[in-house]
């Protein structure tokens, strides 16, 4: 998915804004211009311990001669507890210039150190703010303790009678050849313009091919085609969804199957409104380009667990799936996802089902969800809301505890990867490049930033930053007045 054009729950929200984030001219201070989860292999993750920074040289704690902190390296399964942890008066001061850029009712700050569990500065962190795409981050968390990180999601076929029946099986990677002008397929899927070189996708035309060779091992040369969408259920599309998300590309309906993270076109945005009936159509041609006849159109067939199944292909791990989603903010993985924590925990594959499958699954880590009111997965709804202490509490949960490295490893690098490689390029904002680990989230009047960094000292530092009410026209100004604020945070060798 490529980064720049997906908005991803950084999606624009339409709405007057009504309080205003930004202090009018304060910018320029800081330079801001199937049908079941298939487990590949249940041994236990490798372990992948949390980032850790050099400390800066001893007895250059202050932010005018300390040193940057080196890029963040993964050193031990313990955060580091000998670097000094910053005085939250001395924090509050050497942040508060940068804070005042975002000053107002309708923006929060949290800093704590995940080592001890210490909140070191708490600007409304218990008020319910729109967490746009950060809420990604609870999602990744409750998926990686509900379900095997190694699990995979398998799409199969199976023969219902005489019909040949594609299972879809939640996996919204699965990828597929654009059709040519003709009608045929016009080539290889094209994931790499979508997903993440190290992501691998399962691939339509290998069950295809597999299908075929079964088929004629049968002395089946022609079929009639079924599709079998029914692992997720209830509406497609999200209470606070903009009704342009599917047609400008920022998510596709909601389904079980679907090729291209629905696209009609692997090297296109736009979405299909029906992507279980375009990849039932996708793989018809790639049965007839393989030599089987299939005749008529597909229609939708309730596959039994009875069926033969003829072929079966899996998506890469719930781990790697994590690390995509999080480091392109993906729509519709984190839905994807989402829906396979409620299966785990018995609920219903639906909006409904997955954010209460998210919830109780946060609520048994112990993580306070009193404030979380969600309509989604992804942060895509205006109707999201959560306390930012949340965030840094389930920030220190993914810095002190293995089973979550995917998350720790798929959070964008401030100027490097992801959703922040354009980012923090402005000079206040230059000393988070390469050690701010975050995911972002941006609506029509929300940004949001929320993940970890090495200050000055050493110290690892989790964080969140939310503002609210943002007009519409200063999003971009916001976006480098919260780089330039998490800038300063890296410069604090904020010890006494």
């Amino acid at each position: 998915m490529a980064a720049g054009r997906r908005r991803r729950a950084q999606r624009r929200r339409y709405g007057v804004p009504t309080v205003a984030v930004l202090l009018a001219g304060a910018a320029g201070l800081f330079w801001l211009t199937s049908h079941r989860s298939t487990p590949a292999d249940t041994a236990p993750p490798a372990a992948s311990p949390p980032p850790v920074s050099s400390a800066a040289p001893a007895g250059s704690p202050a932010a005018t001669t300390a040193q940057p902190p080196e890029p963040v390296r993964s050193s031990g399964n313990e955060l580091p507890r000998d670097a000094p942890i910053p005085d939250p008066a001395t924090l509050r001061a050497h942040l508060a210039a940068a804070l005042g850029v975002l000053a107002g009712d309708d923006t929060a700050l949290v800093v704590a150190d995940p080592a001890t569990g210490r909140v070191l500065l708490d600007d409304g962190g218990n008020r319910r703010m729109p967490p746009a795409s950060t809420l990604k981050i609870a999602t990744a968390v409750a998926a990686l303790a509900a379900l095997d990180p190694q699990t995979r999601f398998a799409t199969s076929v199976v023969l219902h009678g005489d019909r040949v029946v594609l299972v879809g099986g939640g996996d919204p990677t699965l990828a597929a050849p654009a059709p040519a002008a003709g009608g045929s397929p016009s080539g290889p899927p094209m994931p790499s313009q979508r997903l993440g070189p190290s992501l691998r996708p399962a691939q339509l035309a290998d069950l295809a091919g597999r299908t075929a060779s079964e088929l004629r091992a049968l002395g089946r040369q022609r079929v009639s085609l079924g599709y079998d969408a029914s692992l997720f259920v209830g509406p497609a599309t999200a209470a606070g969804w903009q009704s342009s998300y599917i047609a400008e590309g920022d998510v596709a309906p909601v389904s079980a199957l679907e090729v291209n993270e629905g696209r009609v076109d692997p090297a296109r945005d736009a979405r299909s409104p029906a992507p279980a009936a375009s990849a039932a159509a996708s793989f018809a041609r790639l049965l007839a380009a393989a030599g089987i006849v299939v005749e008529g159109a597909p229609v939708v067939t309730a596959a039994t667990s009875a069926d033969r199944v003829l072929a079966v292909v899996r998506s890469p791990t719930l781990a790697d799936l994590v690390r995509e989603m999080l480091t392109v903010s993906d729509n519709d993985l984190a839905e994807a996802i989402a829906r396979q924590v409620a299966i785990a925990r018995g609920l219903p594959a639906s909006f409904a089902g997955a954010t209460q499958a998210i919830r109780d699954t946060l609520n048994d880590l112990g993580i306070d969800t009193s404030g979380l009111t969600i309509a989604d997965a992804s942060g895509l709804s205006t109707l999201d809301r959560l306390q930012p202490r949340m965030l840094t509490a389930l920030l220190r949960l993914v810095l002190t505890n293995d089973r979550f490295s995917a998350v720790r490893e798929g959070l964008p690098v401030a100027g490097l990867t992801g959703t922040l490689a354009s980012r923090f390029t402005a000079p206040a904002a230059a000393p988070g490049v390469g050690v701010v680990h975050a995911k972002t989230g941006t609506l029509a009047t929300v940004v949001t930033l929320a993940g970890y960094t090495t200050d000055y000292d050493g110290r690892v530092l989790a964080f969140a930053v939310l503002a609210d009410a943002v007009p519409r026209s200063q999003i971009r100004a916001a976006e480098s007045a919260v780089d330039a604020l998490v800038g300063a945070l890296v410069t604090c060798g904020c010890a006494r």
